[in-house]
Order: C-alpha cells, then structure tokens, then sequence
C-alpha cells in the first residue's frame, strides 16, 4: 500500500496562536430551551453589541450566556459618532 501525504493548510513555520477571547457572563438559567431562547431575544434586544448562546448544563438545564462583541461595539460607536456629527452639522445650518 503507498504511503498517504498528509496535506496541511499550514506549514509548521506559519502556526496561528489562538487568541482567547473575553470570558462568558452568565445571563439566566432555564429548564427549557424555548425560555432560554426567549430570554437570548430579550439580550440581544436591550444588547445589540453582545453575543449570546445558550449552553447546556450537567443538571440539564440551559444557561444564556453573554459578551462583548468587539467588533459591534465598534460599529456602533462608529454609528453613533456619525450620528452626533450630523445633528452637529444640521444645527450650525440653521443658525
């Protein structure tokens, strides 16, 4: 039988360190994952610039759980930076 070639995307000199990102705030706990999705729905309502999910528990429960999403919060900063800067230029048109 001939030898197989493993194939990597990456070579060993071009290895990518994986970041950690920032750690996970337990939101809620739920015995059902209809209420957790609920409650992940609300989340992202009052906080668009969050990540959720829900994950299973060892006592078979469902915890929402949530972070900052880095590159939302920039996005909207971003937006509420243009915001300010157009009300600021709509009220030195009018004066």
């Amino acid at each position: 039988m001939p030898k197989r070639k493993n194939k990597t995307l990456l070579q060993d000199s071009e290895k990518v360190e994986h970041k950690q990102g920032k750690p996970w705030t337990t939101v809620s706990v739920h015995k059902t994952y209809e209420a957790a999705s609920k409650k992940v729905m609300e989340v992202i309502a009052a906080n668009p610039t969050y990540s959720t999910k829900i994950r299973r528990t060892g006592d078979n429960d469902f915890k929402v759980v949530k972070r900052l999403d880095e590159k939302l919060d920039k996005v909207a900063k971003d937006m509420e930076t243009k915001i300010q800067e157009t009300e600021s230029l709509k009220k030195k048109k009018k004066k």
